[in-house]
């Protein structure tokens, strides 16, 4: 099949993206690699990326732009750019044999292309879009900050040119009529290229594509008011169009007779106007360039500070991990020490239940030994106070240094009414005497400060087994931080000491989730402030509130271990003059 092209012609911002989507009804087929659309055309532009670019450096390649076309007969181009855009209109062609080819550009490089079709043999179609010039300019001020008054000298350079390069016939599309009278229009473009369209097809189009807001910044004043030293050229060249887009007429070459050539006047007012907007793109580019080398030394700055903070960061790395192997190394002689305590304790274990003291000391005592584990021993486990007394004796025995040290008037005193009371708060303290009996003086720490946050706690899944006549109140500010501090209570509740306790949780007004998780948890006294008060404020309040003989102030940011609580209690009860541990 021959090859077919309809090239849409006519100043940018003039409708040529309307005209040229209408042509796919007629059969025609746009090429694959199109612009794509934008907020200034959001229907889309219809124009074939490639074309676009060898059209920008056509006009490039002779000191132009598309804003800038000084002479357009005048241009020269170099061989390559022939056989380029005779590669381009190829591969155009191998898509489709029908093609609609636009960009405002071909506008003022007709002769160029005009003779790559024909060295193709393809049979050109041209059809023009006309817009009333003041509509134009205010267009193109909106859209790109073009001077009103070079818009109209743009648009009046793009449309002399075209009608330039048909001396007898030209065919020219009205802007407004077409929006105004989509169907009159579109019979107008089939009578034009022989055609005809399917009814379905452009009721399609016209209730998608046409629509009269499209008209933006609509004019249709005379320019002899605001303009009087262009306007007449304008004018004329203007009416002429307008008459053509209405079939009124089809004669230009009048014009031409008047206007042979430009005025020498526009030609110099479009350079003065072309030569500014050049300076202030100039200027804009060297605004920009200066905030880039500023950011530029931003970003040098913050990576040389981040290079900085990365190094530190490595040599934090590597004294951990010394330290980790140093640790290691500690750990593994410790177990080997410890391996070898185990094995002598064994051998004296050994040595001991195999000696013939040991043996006859059993067979000694197995007449009281017997009556005691079938009989008195049942009976303490029945009765825990009993057992805890018993265990309580046998830890000062076997401690006697400890047990000295916690004799005190006051201790002796608490312990005659332990054993009167005889109930669970006196067995509590039993084993709470037993358990400083066996403790080390250098005891470890209890309470761990970041260790890794749980983030899928829930709150219904904590139990707090808290007394209702408790020794030490558990007091914990919070605000906000809510993951903090279920991790806090969740340690608490794996952890129970032997002591009774109660928890109090004082909410410093926390704007996040804390107050709904916290009524889920079960054993917890809940208080809260009615304005934020602060930690220490806080502990004050909640303070009032507590009914242990010991308070204890725990941050929500940490976890406890086991025996946290009883250890700090054991304290009081073996130095009788302490006020205050932690």
């Amino acid at each position: 099949m021959k090859k077919q092209a309809i090239v849409v012609l006519g100043m940018h911002r003039s409708g040529t993206s309307l005209l040229a989507k209408a042509l796919e009804i007629f059969g025609y087929n746009f090429p694959e690699n199109l612009m794509q659309p934008n907020k200034d055309n959001p229907s889309g532009f219809w124009e074939d990326i490639d074309i676009v670019e060898l059209n920008e450096s056509l006009l490039s390649s002779n000191q132009v732009s598309w804003d800038i076309p000084l002479d357009p007969g005048s241009y020269n181009f170099a061989r390559d750019f022939k056989d380029r855009a005779r590669r381009v209109l190829e591969n155009k062609f191998s898509e489709h044999s029908r093609l609609i080819i636009k960009d405002p550009r071909i506008s003022i490089l007709l002769k160029f292309w005009s003779e790559q079709f024909k060295a193709l043999d393809v049979q050109v179609n041209y059809v023009v879009s006309y817009r009333n010039p003041l509509s134009v300019a205010s267009s193109l001020e909106f859209r790109d900050g073009v001077d009103p008054r070079m818009g109209l000298l743009l648009n009046y350079f793009y449309n002399r040119s075209i009608m330039e390069f048909f001396p007898k016939k030209v065919f020219i599309v009205n802007y407004i009529s077409f929006l105004k009278s989509p169907s009159e229009t579109i019979a107008r473009l089939a009578s034009h290229l022989g055609s005809s369209a399917e009814n379905a097809l452009v009721a399609n189009f016209i209730e998608n594509f046409v629509n009269t807001d499209l008209d933006h910044n609509h004019y249709d004043g005379p320019l002899n008011s605001d303009y009087p030293d262009i306007a007449k050229e304008i004018s004329s060249l203007s009416k002429i169009m307008e008459k053509i887009s209405g079939d009124q007429s089809n004669n230009h070459q009048s014009f031409f007779e008047d206007y042979p050539a430009p005025r020498t006047e526009l030609l110099e007012d479009l350079h003065q106007l072309q030569l500014r907007r050049s300076v202030s793109k100039q200027e804009n580019l060297n605004r920009q360039l200066d905030k880039l080398s500023f950011s530029k030394k931003q970003d040098e700055f913050e990576i040389a500070d981040l290079k900085r903070v990365l190094d530190d960061r490595e040599k934090d790395v590597s004294r951990l991990e010394e330290l980790i192997e140093k640790n290691e190394r500690i750990r593994l002689e410790t177990k080997k020490i410890h391996a070898q305590e185990i094995l002598e304790v064994e051998k004296k274990y050994l040595e001991v239940i195999y000696s013939i003291s040991f043996r006859l000391g059993r067979f000694l005592t197995y007449p009281l030994r017997k009556p005691f584990v079938s009989l008195i021993l049942p009976t303490l486990e029945r009765r825990l106070f009993m057992h805890s007394l018993i265990r309580f004796f046998r830890a000062g025995i076997a401690n006697p240094k400890r047990l000295k040290n916690l004799l005190s008037v006051r201790r002796v005193k608490n312990f005659l009414e332990i054993i009167a009371e005889r109930g669970p708060r006196g067995d509590s303290a039993l084993q709470r005497y037993e358990s400083i009996l066996k403790t080390d003086d250098g005891a470890r720490s209890l309470i761990a400060t970041s260790k890794g946050v749980d983030e899928d706690i829930a709150p219904d899944r904590i139990v707090l087994r808290t007394s209702s006549d408790p020794i030490v109140s558990v007091v914990i500010p919070v605000f906000n931080q809510a993951k903090y501090t279920l991790n806090c209570l969740k340690s608490i509740s794996e952890n129970l000491p032997k002591v009774p306790f109660e928890v109090i949780v004082i909410d410093d007004c926390s704007s996040d989730e804390t107050p709904e998780l916290l009524e889920e948890i079960r054993g917890l006294r809940i208080l809260r402030n009615s304005t934020n008060l602060g930690f220490l404020r806080s502990c004050n309040v909640a303070a009032k509130s507590c009914e242990g003989h010991f308070i204890f102030l725990l941050n929500n940011d940490t976890q406890v271990t086991d025996g946290w609580l009883d250890t700090l209690v054991n304290v009081f009860e073996r130095y009788e003059d302490a006020r205050i541990v932690g």
